[in-house]
């Protein structure tokens, strides 16, 4: 059983070393079978950091700066896994987050939910059915290959493409499983993320 981890990455190295660093270090401790995919999309500022796990993961570089949902598409088209993991570059993970993954998949789930937290706070109350008003990240869950399928993301979109993909992805009739731990870290304070240029009007909610 394979896990693919995909990170779009677009000039974060100030929080994406440390993250990268603990999933290789994970993987390679504990489960080397673990596909690491980092996808560039022509990040301006010095890359030169990623050599050092040249080794230990995949880098796709794009030559043009196409957005998160295209470097997703990428991740897709590049991983091997049974299993798929996105993580966003400038969040992090807990020193457990491969063993708690691979310990919920190998119960034959068709995609598992997470709590998160923000700022030392976790996510609380029950987790209904429909789960993605639960979370509407693709980063709060670990799916199958299969229930993907050949669903891609939403490319002109600047937000919301996750929501827009979890709705043809998760169906009611798929077997979930619920991991109260929190296993990821969401970064509220990059200045340079997508949400936080939205909201400053430096950037369309959707591309042209």
């Amino acid at each position: 059983m394979k896990l693919s981890v995909i990170i779009p990455y677009y000039n974060s190295k100030k929080y994406c070393e440390n993250l990268v660093k603990k999933l290789v270090f994970q993987k390679n401790t504990y489960y080397p079978e673990t596909e690491i995919i980092l996808v560039d999309g022509a990040s301006t500022e010095d890359t030169s950091w990623l050599k050092q796990f040249k080794d230990d993961i995949t880098i796709v570089r794009n030559k043009t700066n196409k957005g998160v949902s295209y470097a997703r598409n990428t991740g897709l088209k590049k991983a091997t896994g049974d299993y798929i993991q996105f993580v966003d570059s400038d969040d992090d993970v807990s020193s457990d987050f491969l063993h708690i993954i691979y310990t919920n998949i190998r119960k034959g789930y068709d995609y598992v939910i997470y709590r998160w937290d923000c700022d030392g706070k976790v996510t609380e109350g029950e987790i209904p059915e429909d789960s993605i008003k639960f979370n509407w990240a693709v980063w709060g869950y670990t799916f199958t290959r299969k229930i993907i399928g050949n669903e891609k993301f939403n490319e002109k979109m600047n937000t919301m493409e996750d929501y827009d993909w979890l709705q043809r992805v998760l169906k009611p009739e798929q077997k979930r499983g619920v991991v109260d731990t929190p296993i990821y870290y969401y970064n509220a304070h990059n200045e340079n993320s997508i949400c936080h240029l939205i909201e400053q009007g430096k950037m369309e909610k959707y591309r042209k």
